[in-house]
């Protein structure tokens, strides 16, 4: 996958998780990333990785997320896979 697709699946998640504001808390309180920050998103990969990293850590987010966006949990690995830091220990 290109980088700007796992960056486009990215910006889907980050939607998703800021439409619902216990997600957005959570990211933001998680990783210590601020509004600011989250709104510059698109221009910053490794802030994407981020934001599929959360999305992994949250087994029903990450479920709601692929059947919202019609994605497989395999294209989300490697939408993370695609983005700064590769893929992380989880995987």
């Amino acid at each position: 996958m290109k980088q700007d697709e796992a960056a486009e699946i990215a910006l889907w998640a980050l939607g998703l998780i800021a439409s619902d504001e216990g997600a957005l808390t959570r990211l933001m309180s998680e990783t210590g990333v601020g509004a600011e920050s989250l709104k510059r998103a698109p221009e910053e990969p490794e802030l994407l990785g981020a934001v599929l990293d959360f999305l992994f850590a949250d087994e029903i987010l990450l479920l709601d997320f692929c059947r919202k966006q019609g994605v497989t949990p395999n294209q989300v690995i490697r939408a993370r896979a695609a983005l700064p830091g590769g893929v992380p220990d989880w995987a």
